[in-house]
């Protein structure tokens, strides 16, 4: 029977990862680079300007898309999230 871990199933869209595992203490990514760290500094300014652009149910739309979107650039970019 064959047993793959998360880690050899994982395919990374760049030559080093942009996030890794959380280093301290719980379960997610963090930044590993520069980009990593440019895409975490995008994401919350363009959360800030987006509680200044849209009102109401627009500015909730408009997080919850930038966080999904933010997932799917940690998960094609970075390493399998962990658990410490």
């Amino acid at each position: 029977m064959f047993h793959a871990t998360v880690e050899a199933m994982w395919m990374r869209l760049t030559e080093q990862p942009w996030f890794g595992p959380q280093p301290d203490s719980g379960f997610g990514w963090a930044p590993r680079s520069w980009q990593g760290w440019l895409v975490a500094v995008g994401f919350l300014a363009l959360m800030v300007a987006s509680c200044f652009a849209f009102s109401g149910t627009a500015t909730t739309v408009a997080i919850i898309v930038l966080a999904v979107t933010l997932c799917g650039v940690c998960a094609v970019t970075g390493d399998p999230p962990g658990i410490t």
